[in-house]
């Protein structure tokens, strides 16, 4: 599963945004456009949103927004108007599930991520088929820089991911994942 957000250098004030299995939300303001996990996380700047589906691609830029699919042709999208979702609002009946936390790219720190998963899949027969080929993966990606200077054996939780221990030079290992109550 993904939500995606990605920034081109060829066209720096445009986001593409999409998802599979992770929830992805779209809004326009008048201060520009936004994406985050949660439509909470952009109710100060706008409470009109478009909750992507499988498949579907945004492109945020800030006079607006337009959505197609996987091919690039252009599709219909409902807005929601949220009203009363701040806590402590009367009627405020939304849960957060999760927040984005952005990275500032220009601060960010390259850090090499193990993840793993179980090394032998369910099933009957030989064990040896039923080896997980993909039970250790490698992810290279940004960190806030104060993870740079991180000593060996130190613990971090990673959001939205899990635990990590710190193994060396910008490298961590996944030490427990966070459990997933996202449903489609």
């Amino acid at each position: 599963s993904y939500g995606l957000a990605v920034v081109c250098d060829d066209a720096p004030d445009a986001i593409v945004a999409t998802r599979k299995d992770s929830p992805i939300v779209v809004g326009h303001g008048a201060d520009g456009s936004y994406v985050a996990s949660d439509m909470i996380a952009m109710i100060d700047a706008t409470r009109d949103v478009v909750v992507l589906e499988d498949g579907q691609f945004a492109r945020l830029t800030p006079e607006g927004i337009s959505f197609t699919d996987a091919d690039g042709n252009p599709v219909t999208v409902h807005v929601e108007y949220i009203e009363g979702t701040r806590s402590g609002e009367e009627g405020a009946g939304i849960k957060v599930k999760g927040t984005i936390h952005w990275v500032n790219a220009e601060d960010a720190r390259d850090i090499k991520v193990h993840l793993y998963d179980y090394l032998i899949e369910d099933g009957d027969g030989d064990y040896m088929d039923r080896v997980n080929r993909d039970s250790h993966r490698i992810i290279v990606g940004k960190a806030e820089p104060f993870l740079a200077a991180a000593a060996r054996g130190e613990r971090f939780q990673f959001l939205r991911q899990g635990y990590f221990v710190c193994c060396g030079d910008r490298e961590f290992n996944a030490i427990v994942g966070l459990k997933d109550s996202f449903r489609p």
